[in-house]
């Protein structure tokens, strides 16, 4: 299994009502949510991830090298998706009808959210999201979002408890739509 690491400074300026934890609002985001239209790979630093964010919707596709499945383990929670976002696991070569691609929250911190999304009109899709201290997906602020094909709370073969320790998904707004009518829309979210 490839594990990969990601750091990167954030300024802290908003406060979250669920688990008074800060999230940022400036432009500088973890190298794995945030990189404009750029594949995912062992080599990104956070530095060029920063550079490469635009404004309008981003899409985030993975091309880890090697052989998967794979776990990123962050080491301080994700910032919020303040901007609309793709979240594609389901690029990463090797994907077939499973996610391949684990974010394992269980060196994140204390209060480390998953995939926190308030901007809205953000997808987030393959992907296996586990051991977070709060929530695996929390949604707020804005709706439209989709979340499709995840395994959240499992581990990555979606048999085992992996929770995240408060909700798999969380909205606090309307108009999203979690899952689907075909195999392939449909979430696991179990052990959270």
């Amino acid at each position: 299994m490839r594990h990969l690491r990601c750091k990167l400074a954030r300024i802290k300026v908003f406060s979250c009502e669920h688990c008074n934890r800060q999230y940022s609002v400036g432009r500088q985001f973890d190298p794995v949510l945030r990189v404009a239209g750029f594949d995912i790979d062992s080599n990104i630093s956070g530095r060029r991830a920063a550079h490469l964010i635009r404004a309008g919707t981003d899409t985030i596709n993975f091309n880890i090298p090697g052989s998967g499945p794979y776990s990123i383990f962050p080491s301080y929670e994700f910032d919020f998706i303040s901007d609309p976002v793709v979240i594609d696991g389901t690029t990463q070569p090797g994907f077939v009808e499973a996610p391949i691609i684990e974010l394992d929250g269980s060196g994140a911190g204390p209060d480390a959210h998953g995939i926190f999304i308030f901007a809205g009109s953000s997808t987030v899709r393959g992907l296996v999201i586990n051991r977070f201290a709060c929530t695996g997906i929390e949604i707020e602020v804005n709706g439209g979002n989709l979340i499709q094909g995840n395994y959240i709370g499992t581990d990555i073969t979606g048999t085992l408890a992996f929770g995240n320790a408060d909700d798999g998904v969380l909205l606090q707004t309307s108009n999203n739509i979690i899952g689907g009518t075909t195999v392939a829309a449909r979430n696991i979210i179990s052990g959270n």
